[in-house]
């Protein structure tokens, strides 16, 4: 162990260096208790708010990453003489077993339901998705038993670890609420935002055609899955796309709109996720149009501070939208529901106890010779 700061090396060959859950809530989180974090990622060399970056490059390619990333990342790892290494991609699990050969804890962060994604994916062939998608959550918790530590985003996902010798952690991805302050005296503008990966099976052709029939301007923010289809989708009438807009721009966009969307379509996996953009929306006063799924509802229950509709029925999402680009006190005191909400129970401030909570009894274990 070391004699400094504990030293805590955070591993992502798939995400960006500041992707919401590993950065910015987690690794900051981590960096603010006094731990010496360094992210390893695929795309960022550098230092941002007491996080040093170092930069992994993968194979290109989805199977030569899965292949390979995990030797590289464990060999880039081992380089930095690290105390703890917390893992967040499944591909990376495999690593788990050169770093406890020397002595470095293990945690591993499963942020999404594998074998649920799995059965989702189009380019797998359909026949072989329900087989494969066993078989990799089988190998998944296997892998995971020789973690020290698991944190799981959501209760469905902790339920498949719970056989597990190791610590199982609920670490919900909730918004962080001083991101997202609203600001009363800001007017809200009778239009809609979607802030998020940019892909057919999130809603976006449903979005644009419900705020165009609504006319309702569409504030689209995030990344697009191909260039193909940003070139369609920028040159639509109606739709402003704001690129890829960091935290500040993100709660100065929510600020000025009369609904955020988050109609995802209902594959397995969106159905049963937590919805972190429908909650950034609430956590910044936006009232949110979502789709109606029975976990969604549940999230919000007992809270008038959303619209819930058929994901697929562009003429409901239109009804909504009208509804509350229409009718901006109405857009405000749904708004003010869902903020008070946020606050009462799915905030990132409670959620980072958690963390630390994990982190602490993981290294007194480790003191015990447990």
């Amino acid at each position: 162990m070391s004699s400094g700061p504990i030293h805590v090396a955070v591993l992502t060959s798939v995400h960006p260096h500041d992707d919401v859950r590993i950065f910015h809530k987690e690794a900051l989180s981590l960096a603010q208790a006094g731990y010496r974090v360094t992210l390893l990622n695929p795309e960022f060399s550098g230092e941002k708010q007491g996080v040093r970056f170092l930069r992994v490059p993968v194979r290109q390619g989805r199977m030569g990453r899965i292949a390979f990333s995990w030797r590289r990342y464990a060999d880039a790892a081992l380089e930095q003489h690290p105390d703890i290494c917390h893992l967040h991609d499944p591909e990376l699990l495999p690593a788990v077993f050169p770093l406890k050969r020397r002595g470095v804890l293990t945690v591993y962060d499963a942020h999404e339901d594998l074998p649920l994604q799995i059965r989702g994916k189009p380019w797998i062939p359909s026949p072989i998705r329900p087989g494969l998608a066993w078989g990799a959550g089988t190998a998944l918790v296997r892998m995971a038993r020789s973690c020290d530590l698991v944190f799981c985003a959501t209760e469905l996902i902790a339920g498949r670890f719970s056989g597990n010798t190791n610590s199982v952690i609920p670490l919900h991805n909730y918004p962080t609420l001083a991101e997202f302050l609203p600001v009363p005296s800001v007017p809200r503008e009778r239009a809609v935002c979607y802030a998020g990966a940019l892909s057919p099976d999130r809603g976006l052709f449903q979005m644009i055609g419900a705020a165009r029939a609504a006319k309702a301007p569409l504030y689209l923010a995030g990344r697009f899955e191909t260039r193909a289809l940003e070139e369609d989708i920028c040159h639509m009438p109606g739709v402003a796309y704001l690129g890829v807009l960091g935290r500040k721009e993100l709660a100065c966009l929510y600020g000025r709109c009369a609904a955020g969307l988050a109609v995802l379509h209902p594959t397995p996996a969106y159905r049963e996720a937590l919805p972190i953009k429908l909650l950034e929306y609430l956590a910044a006063g936006l009232p949110a149009i979502t789709s109606d799924f029975p976990a969604w509802r549940t999230l919000l229950a007992g809270t008038d501070c959303a619209r819930f509709v058929d994901p697929l029925d562009e003429t409901a999402l239109t009804s909504s939208i009208r509804e509350l680009t229409g009718n901006l006190s109405l857009s405000s005191a749904l708004g003010e529901r869902g903020r008070a909400l946020i606050e009462e129970r799915y905030c990132w401030e409670r959620e980072r106890e958690q963390l630390l909570r994990g982190y602490r009894e993981l290294l007194q274990n480790k003191q015990s010779g447990r």
